[in-house]
């Protein structure tokens, strides 16, 4: 369960980050990559409720149950899914592997996706205050939410889409947010070096779009390609994984226009194009970024898309549900001789037609549960603790921990409970990139010597460390 695992380097980073002072926490945020807000709030929630990985984690888990919820109404009163029926795509909600995987961690992503998937329903049911207070609230917690705001300003210019005026559109998508982030920007570029373009993400591959459906579905990154199947790619169950749900959002799409329009005409009128917007800008964006300036193009980096992708599924289904029944009725199949009163209450109905519904409905699931099962073994968070355990109970006062990776820094510092005693060893401090959190190491945590003896040093290298000390 990801809830009670070891934190991972970016997790303890939240938490040193948001350790620190209110002013530090603003003036560090801007010195970093990523706006402050998810850091303040997880600052007072461990003022409640401490430390622990379980205490910090349920900041996140608070965001993503939030989510589901407004998935839930989304689908309910803008959909017109009907609420016994709405269950059934509530296991594609609650099983997401995006959702769930960064619906435990202590990073900012699932806040992000809250606060982005509120400010749709929000767009939708026409509540305009709760839309210019979620949409900022999502800048001010991730800063590529810019492409979210670049998607609604663009399905609102749609002729298909919610009908509004371009001064109406430029006070609610443009104007307000953009004056509430102003105050933060003009701080951020007093405060934030732009001259690196260095990067840990790899510029992608070139063909590598094609599994973007893979990526929104299952937040799949490729680095852990080499855990899945001992290389770096997509094979087995990621392109099955792909294939379906390229065959699932397509297939009632192109089926269509055999159903009458009278019939289509009876279906509510969906925001499809804004839901394709908000699914595929964000990625189709940092995806160009990457290949022609920094590597961005990764699935955590716009995982508040995922949620575009589930509704663009809940849609297909309810398009793969209208044309099978009208197939159903068309042939005359046996229809009428397996109706079942127990699947007219979910506006079911027993037929040939809703049975391959349910079919491909029930091997998406599978697929899922099957993708879960697997991200669990191989995408779990490094277990570490127990080494810092050891070396907590070994050393003695006046010890102190060499780090041979910057990325244990914070790891190092969350589990000893130390600020003067964790060293960095032997590793310049120009060199350390500043995408580590470089903003958190001072220059007083670099040292090549060894400490004379009797004060040791415990050397850590990855899963292993080895005492020193000179005469």
């Amino acid at each position: 369960m990801f809830f009670v695992q070891n934190l991972w380097r970016d997790e303890a980073f939240s938490v040193v980050m948001s350790g620190q002072s209110v002013g530090n926490i603003i003036q560090s945020t801007a010195a970093d990559f990523n706006p402050p807000l998810y850091y303040l709030i997880l600052h007072y929630w461990m003022l409640i409720f401490g430390s622990s990985e379980i205490a910090i984690r349920s900041l996140s888990l608070l965001f993503y149950t939030l989510t589901i919820f407004v998935i839930f109404e989304m689908i309910v009163l803008v959909f017109k899914v009907p609420f016994k029926r709405a269950f059934l795509y509530g296991a594609l909600i609650l099983l997401n592997p995006t959702l769930l995987y960064y619906g435990f961690e202590a990073r900012m992503y699932i806040m992000a996706t809250f606060f982005v998937t509120l400010s749709f329903f929000a767009l939708w049911t026409k509540r305009k205050k709760l839309y210019v207070v979620a949409i900022t609230l999502a800048l001010y917690t991730h800063y590529f939410t810019v492409f979210v705001l670049l998607a609604q300003i663009l399905s609102q210019t749609n002729i298909f889409e919610l009908k509004i005026s371009i001064r109406q559109m430029a006070y609610k998508l443009i104007i307000t947010p953009v004056i509430l982030l102003l105050p933060w920007l003009i701080y951020l570029f007093t405060q934030h070096d732009f001259s690196s373009r260095e990067f840990w993400v790899l510029v992608p591959p070139v063909g590598d779009l094609l599994y973007l459906p893979l990526n929104l579905y299952t937040g799949y990154e490729r680095i852990f390609g080499q855990y899945y199947h001992l290389e770096v790619g997509y094979v087995d169950i990621h392109t099955k994984i792909n294939l379906f749900l390229i065959f699932i959002l397509t297939m009632p799409f192109l089926l269509k226009k055999l159903v009458p329009k009278k019939l289509r005409k009876n279906t509510v009128k969906l925001p499809i194009f804004a839901i394709l917007l908000w699914a595929f800008l964000p990625p189709f964006v940092l995806y160009f970024i990457s290949i022609f300036s920094t590597p961005m193009y990764h699935p955590r980096y716009f995982m508040f898309a995922s949620v575009g992708l589930i509704l663009l599924l809940v849609i297909s289904f309810e398009y793969w549900l209208l044309e099978l029944r009208y197939f159903d009725s068309k042939f005359n199949l046996i229809s009428q001789i397996l109706a079942h009163k127990s699947l007219k209450k979910l506006h079911l109905s027993f037929t040939p037609g809703v049975l391959l519904f349910a079919a491909i409905f029930l091997s998406l699931i599978l697929f899922t549960q099957k993708y879960n099962s697997l991200n669990l073994k191989y995408h779990s968070k490094r277990n570490v603790s127990g080494i810092y355990y050891e070396i907590q109970q070994l050393k003695n006062p006046k010890d102190v921990v060499y780090l041979t990776n910057e990325l244990d820094y914070f790891l190092a510092k969350y589990y000893l409970k130390s600020e003067k005693q964790i060293i960095i060893f032997d590793i310049p401090y120009n060199k350390i990139p500043a995408f580590v959190g470089k903003v958190l190491i001072p220059p007083s945590s670099i040292t090549s010597q060894i400490p004379n003896y009797p004060q040791r040093a415990f050397i850590l290298h990855y899963d292993w460390y080895e005492l020193r000390s000179q005469i």
